[in-house]
């Protein structure tokens, strides 16, 4: 019990520094943080604020303008007008006429940061945030080697300010950690309105020293804040990274009671690994973007059970019909923190016994995928209240294929959100369809190659050749015939084209006697019996000889022929 009894009184203490209205912190009164914990916030900047990829602009979207003289949506102005940046520079206790500045959201981001770490202002001109008494100068480099750089550099500590001035580049990077290879850095690129890059992205990321962010810049300045802790011993440079852990919370159970107009009873039961455990905490705020820890309890007896339990009950009087937010944490033994889910209460107004609600204000634009929040407030005592607004859902636009031809592939309907350019239905390729061929033949002839041409719509065409047949040989045939001494001709021609392919010479005619086959100059029985053979086919003649036999002269050569032959040779004719 007295215990608790510590805890509440602390708890109250804390939480009035934090959220009494009468709070103001000046230009020259900030708070004192260590590396540690400054390093500890930028994480909550880009866990629960602003992660990496999200934009730092006014409404919270992309700013593709083609100029930086006259963008209100990504200017330090333009960006003040987001309610949870108005918050949270109001929170700080900071006058937001001290937090403007002519610059674009590299600077805006980086005033961001600092304020949100050290509660106060980063002091604004148009050539970027000024070393005012808030500020020092740690060093600055105009050697562009990458050694020299690396030489200022390694100086560097969590919360710092690198300004990079150069004749066509500046830009600033809030300092995360460094390291021998490269430094960490928090940045948001605000001075780049071309080439397709999105103005206003957050971003986390280790750069080399002879990164081009960095080499062959006229000048490049470290800054650093006067309210920048050193005390407890110099933190390392480098952090050491610690074994893989897994979560140590394995449940949180957030409850809150005994609300009244000025207090609440806020309780957390978590269940843990205490060896694996540095400290656990309490965050409350007015809104969900300005939460600090308000309270924080080193591991020890409270966790025998791993069960921590915060009684508000005997905490600080609260701000009536106000609505506050919620959320416990966990400090791992390897530097890294947990946070339970944030819940919300709202203290009861002692003006209302019932509220009537206005119209409302969006404080969170949806979006196509995600819901938005509307605060209602009372027309009587200014209690507020928040609901969300739901997602408005994706608006579909038809995208139209494309039929497939022989000659080109497709693309099959598709369909996209016309406020977001999300794709719903995403387009496929549809292959090419195959060509559509007609045939045109040319036959081939005897001594000619023919073809098969085979012709597309789209004009596509190839041929198979249809080999020449060559040529067919008839018979020879009596072009001229022979007369004594004179020798006759013979010809033979493709029976297909009719091409001549050859000739040859017959003998001449001679002066032997018809009937005389043997040529012995006298008709005789022998040249009868070899008529008769000729005739009946039991012997072959050569043309002159076959004119020989013919003894009559009637062309052939038959038994008639034999017969005067032989008459001829005995004298009966």
């Amino acid at each position: 019990m007295k215990i608790k009894r510590i805890i509440s009184v602390l708890l109250c203490a804390v939480v009035m520094l934090t959220i009494t209205p009468c709070v103001s912190l000046t230009a020259n009164a900030g708070t004192s943080r260590t590396e540690s914990q400054v390093r500890a916030i930028l994480d909550s900047i880009i866990t629960n604020e602003f992660k990496p990829g999200s934009y730092f602009t006014k409404n919270g979207k992309k700013c593709s303008h083609g100029s930086l003289s006259s963008c209100n949506n990504c200017s330090l102005s333009g960006v003040l007008a987001r309610e949870d940046v108005k918050s949270a520079v109001k929170n700080s206790g900071t006058n937001s006429k001290n937090f403007y500045s002519a610059c674009y959201t590299c600077q805006a981001f980086a005033s961001y940061c600092y304020t949100r770490c050290f509660n106060v202002p980063a002091m604004g001109t148009a050539n970027g945030i000024k070393a005012s008494s808030n500020y020092t100068t740690i060093g600055n480099v105009t050697d562009q080697k990458t050694a020299s750089i690396k030489n200022l550099l390694m100086k560097a500590k969590a919360g710092d300010l690198i300004f990079i001035d150069d004749s066509g580049f500046r830009h600033w990077f809030v300092v995360y950690s460094v390291s021998d290879s490269g430094i960490t850095i928090l940045d948001n690129n605000g001075n780049a309105p071309s080439g397709g890059k999105s103005i206003g992205t957050v971003r986390k990321t280790t750069l080399a020293f002879s990164n081009s962010a960095f080499a062959k810049r006229d000048n490049i300045k470290l800054r650093r804040s006067k309210f920048l802790s050193t005390s407890g011993g110099t933190e390392p440079t480098v952090p050491v990274t610690p074994p893989a852990q897994t979560n140590v919370v394995t449940k949180w159970t957030l409850s809150v009671s005994g609300i009244s107009e000025t207090s609440a009873t806020v309780r957390a039961d978590i269940t843990c690994t205490p060896s694996r455990l540095s400290k656990v905490g309490l965050e409350l705020g007015t809104s969900a973007g300005n939460m600090k820890s308000v309270a924080s309890w080193k591991v020890g007896s409270i966790l025998t059970f791993c069960s921590v339990k915060c009684d508000g009950s005997e905490g600080p009087k609260l701000s009536p019909g106000t609505t506050y937010y919620y959320r416990f944490y966990v400090l791992r033994t390897d530097g890294k923190y947990e946070y339970s889910t944030t819940g919300n209460f709202t203290t009861k107004s002692t003006a209302c016994t019932s509220h009537t609600y206005g119209g409302g204000t969006v404080t969170v634009n949806p979006t196509c995928t995600a819901a938005g929040t509307i605060v209602y407030k009372c027309t009587k005592c200014g209690a507020s209240k928040t609901e969300t607004v739901k997602a408005k859902g994706h608006t579909a636009v038809a995208l139209p294929g494309k039929a497939a031809t022989c000659t080109a592939t497709g693309l099959s309907e598709g369909s996209k959100c016309s406020v977001c350019n999300e794709m719903l239905t995403a387009q496929t390729e549809i292959p090419k369809l195959p060509h559509s061929y007609t045939a045109q033949t040319k036959p081939a002839s005897c001594t000619e190659n023919g073809y098969i041409r085979y012709t597309c719509s789209c004009g596509a065409s190839y041929d198979e050749t249809i080999s020449a047949k060559g040529h067919q040989a008839g018979s020879w045939t009596t072009v001229r015939q022979p007369q004594p001494g004179v020798p006759g001709l013979e010809e033979i021609r493709c029976t297909v084209c009719r091409a001549l392919i050859g000739t040859r010479e017959t003998a001449p005619l001679s002066s032997f006697l018809p009937g005389d086959v043997d040529r012995d100059g006298k008709l005789t029985a022998t040249d009868a019996r070899l008529v008769l053979r000729i005739a009946v086919g039991l012997e072959r003649a050569d043309s002159e000889t076959f004119r020989i036999a013919d003894f009559n002269g009637d062309g052939k050569v038959t038994a008639d022929d034999a017969r005067s032959v032989l008459r001829k040779a005995v004298g009966l004719s």
